[in-house]
C-alpha cells in the first residue's frame, strides 16, 4: 500500500551512499573576544615600533657624542703627546739637580713627585682619548680598530631658543618622547583588559547555519538546510568575575602611574637641559 512504500522511501538505503555537510557558526562573546585582542595586538606592534625609535635615538645621540669627543682626541693627541716629551726631559733635569746637589733634596723630591703625577695622568688622559676612537669605529661598525675623523668646518650649529616657548617644547617631548608613547599604548592594552573582563558577563549567543547531502536516491529530500540559534552563560565566569576585574583595574592604575611618572621625568630632563642651553648661549 501507500504507506508502506512511504515508510520504506525514508528508510531504505542504497548499497552506496555519499554524505557531505557544511556548517558554519558565529559567537557573539567569541567575536567580540577576538575583536578585543587584535586591537591588543595592534597596539603591541606600535610599542615595538616605538622601541625600535627609541634605539635608533639612542644610536644616534651616542655616535653624536662619540663623534665629537673623537674628533677632540685627535686634535689634543699631539698636543699631550708634546706634553709628556717635555716632562720626561724635566724628570731627567730634575734628576741631574739632584745628582748635582744644587738644590734642596726635599726640593727636588717634591717637584720629581708632581712630575711623576702628572705624567700618569697625561697618561691616563692620552689613552682615554686614543679609546675615543676605538669607540666611534665599533660604533659605526668599521673594520679598523680606529677610524681617521675629517676635522669639522667651522662650529657645530647650535640650538636656536629664540621662538620656542619653554611650553611648547615639553609639550612637543611630552607628544614624541618614545618611552611616553609606549606607556601610553600599554595602558590601551589595560583598558581593553578591563573592557574584557566586563564582556565575559554577557550570555555567549550562537548561531549555527549549516546545509547537508545525501546521495541515497530512495529518500524524498536528499539535501536539508539547518538553522540554530543558542544562548549559554558560564557560571564560571561570573563568579570568577571579582577577582579577575580587581587584577585588571589594578594593571591599569599601574600605568596610569608609571605613565605620570615618565611624564614628570620628561618634562625635568626638558626643563635641565632649557636651562642649561640658555646659560651655554650667554
Amino acid at each position: 500500500n501507500n504507506s508502506d512504500a512511504s515508510v520504506n522511501s525514508t528508510t531504505a538505503s542504497d548499497f552506496r551512499r555519499e554524505l557531505a555537510s557544511a556548517e558554519a557558526t558565529w559567537s557573539v562573546l567569541s567575536f567580540g573576544q577576538a575583536y578585543l585582542r587584535s586591537k591588543q595586538q595592534a597596539n603591541d606592534i606600535l610599542v615595538k615600533e616605538e622601541e625600535r625609535r627609541r634605539v635608533a635615538n639612542d644610536i644616534v645621540v651616542r655616535a653624536v657624542e662619540t663623534y665629537l669627543y673623537a674628533e677632540m682626541a685627535q686634535r689634543l693627541l699631539p698636543d699631550v703627546e708634546r706634553f709628556l716629551a717635555n716632562l720626561s726631559a724635566h724628570e731627567q733635569r730634575a734628576e741631574g739637580i739632584a745628582n748635582d746637589q744644587l738644590v734642596d733634596p726635599v726640593d727636588v723630591l717634591i717637584f720629581r713627585t708632581r712630575l711623576v703625577n702628572l705624567n700618569k695622568a697625561l697618561r691616563r688622559f692620552r689613552d682615554e682619548l686614543q679609546q675615543r676612537r676605538i669607540v666611534l669605529a665599533t660604533l659605526i661598525g668599521s673594520q679598523n680598530a680606529s677610524v681617521r675623523i675629517v676635522p669639522s668646518r667651522g662650529v657645530i650649529p647650535r640650538l636656536k631658543l629664540s621662538g620656542h616657548a619653554l611650553e611648547d617644547l615639553e609639550n612637543a617631548a611630552l607628544l614624541q618622547r618614545p618611552e611616553l608613547r609606549v606607556s601610553a599604548y600599554r595602558k590601551r592594552n589595560a583598558t581593553i583588559d578591563v573592557k574584557s573582563v566586563y564582556l565575559t558577563l554577557i550570555p555567549d549567543i550562537s548561531v549555527l547555519v549549516g546545509a547537508n547531502f545525501d546521495s541515497n536516491s530512495i529518500l524524498l529530500n536528499n539535501a536539508h538546510s539547518l538553522y540554530t540559534l543558542s544562548a549559554t552563560y558560564s557560571l564560571l565566569n561570573l563568579l570568577q568575575f571579582p577577582s579577575r576585574l580587581k587584577v585588571s583595574k589594578a594593571k591599569l592604575e599601574v600605568e596610569e602611574v608609571r605613565e605620570l611618572i615618565l611624564a614628570v621625568s620628561v618634562i625635568e630632563q626638558v626643563r635641565l637641559a632649557y636651562a642649561e642651553t640658555r646659560r651655554l648661549h650667554r
